[in-house]
């Protein structure tokens, strides 16, 4: 599919609406990315201030923060856009960048969130276990593996051929598009 205006005007265009709603949606979105930014920001500042903080179970903390802060920066401007213009008006390379990193930051979220939760899982029902197996750089490691398990997980049907990414009327931003379900499913299968 071409991203040029002329030829693809109605799929690259949101359904019409009031200019009301269409200010109130953008200025919604645009409140969450600023609140996002903002509350991440304040998150990191804090536990890198606090030496008391700088704990195991902070880094997965610090990561989701930081996923969070990407995602209010690199993504959400350009939904905060689209939702005012009413329309993709951005180009294919964008849109290949909007839904890649949209798509790697929420599942490394996801994965961020399952390593807390085995983080906190492990220290309260195993601590002598939890002191062998998790310290700082041992937690940074995992962190880093789950970044780029999420990386590889999209990149590889991407690279393959076998997805690409098209802007989503109804999701207002660029979404993955599978020509098959088995390669994703395999290589999430293998990462997992």
């Amino acid at each position: 599919m071409e991203y040029s205006r002329n030829s693809t005007a109605n799929t690259l265009r949101l359904p019409s609406r009031e200019l009301h709603l269409m200010i109130l949606e953008a200025t919604l979105m645009a409140s969450i990315a600023i609140t996002s930014l903002v509350g991440n920001g304040l998150v990191c500042v804090v536990i890198y201030r606090t030496n008391t903080l700088r704990r195991v179970t902070n880094c997965y903390i610090v990561a989701l923060s930081c996923a969070g802060i990407l995602m209010a920066s690199l993504d959400m401007p350009l939904i905060v856009a689209i939702l005012y213009n009413g329309e993709w008006i951005y180009g294919e390379f964008l849109c290949n960048l909007q839904g890649f990193t949209g798509l790697v930051l929420s599942m490394g979220t996801q994965l961020m969130i399952g390593m807390t939760a085995v983080n906190r899982y492990v220290c309260i029902l195993k601590p002598n276990m939890y002191r062998r197996w998790f310290s700082i750089k041992s937690s940074v490691r995992t962190i880093i593996c789950g970044w780029i398990s999420a990386v590889v997980t999209l990149a590889i049907p991407y690279a393959a051929g076998y997805s690409k990414f098209r802007f989503h009327v109804r999701k207002a931003c660029c979404f993955i598009i599978l020509k098959t379900k088995s390669l994703m499913q395999l290589t999430q299968l293998l990462l997992c």
